[in-house]
């Protein structure tokens, strides 16, 4: 069984330097419009998995609101892959009854997307080598920004160090959450490259980490047209209406297409 680990409303993983306090976290609009795009596009990507070998590990500070703990308790009993894990630190554990002497491991944001695919794929590649103890990446993916009402920036991406979908399959105990920062993870162990473009980028202006970076190409698309885009590229059907709506920075603009 492959182990999905979501950080969903706990401080920094990886640093004390975190960008927003507890209480930050579960405060509108920021928890309501993170909520909408968990349900819209992440977990959408996980239901219909053509692989449900998987549990779906959500993490959350012990300090929850008990009004936004009901809520994942709801979605962990309407969905039997979800399961709510409860810190109070950064220390991301895996309960007891899941560990096992080899671990697939594997991380997104709560809120990526996921090919329909990708749990099989990570699958067959632990499955088909006798390696262990490596990383494996999808460096191909997709961004998304809604920019208007009615439309959509499409950007077809690649990064080496893509933390979007980053799993790790090890008989050493450790998580790939225990690797820490995905930049530096190429440092510490062997890392698999996958070239199908299993990621989903949102781009929704909560994180500065994730812009339309200068260089890259855009598409642009009504909502109808990028919705059958991405069905179309083995994503499911996702609701894109979920997605604040994000102006175009100058630098985007500055395309000739």
């Amino acid at each position: 069984m492959l182990i999905g680990m979501i950080r969903y409303a706990v401080p920094n993983a990886f640093d004390g330097n975190c960008s927003r306090t507890i209480a930050q976290l579960y405060t509108n609009p920021y928890f309501n419009d993170r909520f909408k795009i968990f349900k819209e596009i992440t977990l959408q990507s996980f239901i219909n998995q053509t692989c449900q070998d998987f549990v779906l590990l959500l993490y959350h500070s012990h300090l929850i609101p008990e009004d936004k703990k009901k809520l994942f308790i709801d979605l962990e009993k309407k969905y039997p892959f979800i399961r709510n894990v409860y810190v109070k630190d950064r220390n991301l554990i895996i309960p007891n009854d899941l560990k096992s002497d080899k671990m697939l491991t594997f991380r997104i944001d709560n809120d990526d997307g996921i090919a329909l695919d990708f749990i099989e794929k990570l699958k067959n590649t632990a499955e088909n080598t006798t390696d262990i103890n490596f990383a494996i990446n999808f460096p191909r993916y997709y961004k998304i920004k809604r920019i208007e009402k009615n439309k959509y920036a499409l950007v077809a991406a690649s990064i080496e160090s893509n933390s979007l979908g980053l799993a790790y399959y090890s008989n050493d105990h450790k998580t790939i959450q225990d690797l820490g920062q995905h930049m530096t993870i190429k440092n510490k162990c062997p890392i698999t490259y996958l070239k199908e473009r299993c990621g989903l980028q949102i781009i929704n202006g909560y994180n500065a980490a994730n812009s339309i970076r200068q260089g890259e190409k855009i598409e642009y698309y009504t909502k109808a047209e990028i919705e059958d885009f991405l069905f179309k590229h083995n994503y499911a059907k996702l609701n894109l209406e979920c997605l604040p709506i994000c102006k175009e920075e100058k630098r985007d603009k500055s395309y000739n297409f």
